[in-house]
């Protein structure tokens, strides 16, 4: 963190000296929960974690201004057995070191950051850069290195430019990670069409399968370039209409590993005009891999489901499920959450699966495996 607090004390001291006027500001969440899993024996977690973010703002004009941000993500938990202590984390990493330059028009952003984009909602075809879990309350996920530049034209219609350096840990969908010290590119094109917009997305990166192993096969290379092609739109035709389609080519590295990934997600939303106004999204994702772009050798579905209820101005409920269609397995997680001002809490309960086939997460996904529940504070500052 060292490092990060250094560039941001940098830039605010290069906007004082072109005497331009600086604001900063201190801000940030802190959150405790606990889960307690209905398992024999039961099965518990406790933990912690603050992210306290620190931000300055100069503009050079009335047209142009530059900020950055520097968060920590402090946290720690602790696991047990019916009685016995089993497992414990504690650490302290960036969560967000970034600076930005933004004109009319033009935003240029450079360091660690959440890049995020697609119509979906819940079942993301598009979710190269991060994971978020739609469950999480918090919206918890790790960043990337890059320098992202997005240019809007005068009719909303847009483009991304992004590069990507100094990530090693597989992001997203991925499950090989990308080769160290090399950089990822790709760009996203956003278009007007009709009542809605239309997207065409795409990324290259080179991929490291050195430490790939299924079935005791070897590998017959250790790095292979993947390309991935999107397209996604989404349109307001009285009913929320949405979809995204990701096709992704991988060099062969393994006879067991398939070239081809083609990720295919519809959905739709719409509130009911009953009560306070019932919320529901409904997506369905199909996956098929092949060893040719037109094939299709293994498929999996799944299907999910979000509703939300506010119940006055402080509450609202909410259940969100799933459905796996190659397994047979549903899953399902209900939560009420009460809203203050800088407070929130939450009460959640959740049925799973016992093995988890639908999102990456960390090591609380062990924990909400099988019956449980879970309550979790939340203080805004």
């Amino acid at each position: 963190m060292r490092k990060e607090l250094a560039v941001l004390c940098m830039v605010c001291f290069s906007l004082q000296a072109t005497g331009q006027a600086v604001t900063a500001e201190l801000n940030g969440q802190a959150a405790g929960w606990g889960i307690v899993n209905l398992q024999k024996p039961l099965n518990y977690q406790f933990g912690a974690r603050t992210l306290p973010a620190f931000s300055i703002t100069g503009s050079l004009d009335s047209l142009h201004r530059f900020d950055a941000e520097v968060s920590g993500n402090f946290y720690t938990s602790a696991t047990f057995a019916g009685n016995a202590y089993q497992d414990g984390v504690a650490g302290i990493r960036p969560y967000r070191v970034w600076v930005r330059y933004s004109a009319p028009g033009l935003e240029l952003r450079l360091g660690l950051q959440k890049i995020n984009f697609g119509s979906a909602s819940i079942l993301r075809p598009l979710m190269w850069f991060d994971q978020v879990d739609p469950r999480d309350p918090l919206q918890i996920t790790d960043g990337v290195y890059a320098l992202l530049g997005r240019y809007y034209f005068g009719n909303n219609a847009g483009i991304w430019l992004w590069g990507i350096y100094g990530n090693g840990k597989t992001k997203g969908w991925e499950y090989l990670p990308t080769k160290e010290k090399t950089a990822e590119a790709g760009g996203r094109l956003q278009l007007l069409a009709g009542p809605g917009e239309v997207a065409f997305t795409c990324h290259r990166r080179l991929a490291d399968c050195s430490q790939w192993t299924y079935d005791s096969v070897p590998v017959t290379r250790s790095f292979v370039h993947e390309n991935r092609f999107a397209i996604d739109g989404k349109w307001d035709l009285g009913i929320g209409i949405s979809g995204e389609i990701v096709v992704k080519k991988t060099g062969r590295f393994s006879p067991l590993v398939p070239e081809w990934e083609k990720y295919m997600n519809i959905g739709m939303d719409y509130t009911f005009a009953v009560g306070n106004g019932i919320g529901l999204v409904l997506e369905h994702l199909l996956i098929q891999t092949s060893g040719h772009l037109f094939a299709s050798s293994g498929n999996r579905s799944f299907t999910a489901l979000t509703l939300s209820y506010p119940l006055g101005v402080l509450d609202r409920a909410a259940g969100i499920f799933f459905y796996d269609w190659s397994h047979k397995s549903f899953y399902r997680f209900i939560s009420f959450n009460r809203q203050y001002d800088k407070w929130s809490l939450y009460w959640m309960a959740f049925w799973n699966p016992q093995s988890f086939t639908i999102f990456h997460s960390e090591t609380r996904q062990s924990l909400m495996a099988g019956k449980g529940i879970q309550f979790m504070v939340v203080y805004n500052f």
